[in-house]
C-alpha cells in the first residue's frame, strides 16, 4: 500500500531491502523533485550497510532549504534498484532525512519511469533494493 503526500509531490510506498546478512521491507518516499537517492544513517547503521566515502563531500539541502542537520554528506551506499523488468545500479547518500528511511529521487524515476496511479498514491510492481558490498581483495 502506498500513501500519496500531495504536498511534497512525493509518495510512500514498501520497498524491500535485501543485504548480506537480511532481508526487510521498509517504507521509501519516492520524491520527483529530490535530485538524488538517500538512506538515513540509522537505517544504512541498523542493516550493518557497506558504506563509500564520497571522492568531494556534498552539500544537501532539506526541503525547507534549510542544510542538512549532519552537515556536508561524506558517504554513500549502493544497491542495485529492481523495479518491475528494470534493475541498475544506484548510489544513496547518506543524510539525515528525518522522518523517512529512505528517499528515492529523480534518478529512480528517469531510470525506472515507475507506473504511478498519482490520485491513488499506488506503486504498480514491486520494488527490491540490493546491496552492492565491495569484492573482497585476495591476500595472494
Amino acid at each position: 500500500m502506498s500513501v500519496y503526500v500531495s504536498r511534497n509531490c512525493a509518495i510512500k510506498t514498501p520497498v524491500t531491502i535485501q543485504t548480506s546478512q537480511e532481508r526487510v521491507t521498509k517504507k521509501a518516499l519516492l520524491n520527483s523533485r529530490a535530485m538524488e537517492s538517500f538512506i538515513h544513517p540509522q537505517l544504512a547503521k541498523e542493516l550493518a550497510l557497506a558504506t563509500y566515502l564520497l571522492e568531494k563531500p556534498r552539500q544537501v539541502w532539506n526541503v525547507n532549504g534549510t542544510s542538512n542537520r549532519l552537515g556536508k554528506v561524506t558517504k554513500e551506499a549502493k544497491f542495485q534498484v529492481f523495479h518491475e523488468s528494470h534493475c541498475q545500479t544506484h548510489h544513496f547518500l547518506i543524510a539525515d532525512i528525518g522522518e523517512d528511511d529512505i528517499i528515492l529521487g529523480y534518478p529512480f524515476f528517469e531510470a525506472a519511469n515507475p507506473m504511478i496511479d498519482w490520485p491513488t498514491g499506488k506503486v504498480h510492481g514491486v520494488l527490491v533494493l540490493t546491496e552492492i558490498r565491495p569484492t573482497p581483495v585476495s591476500d595472494t
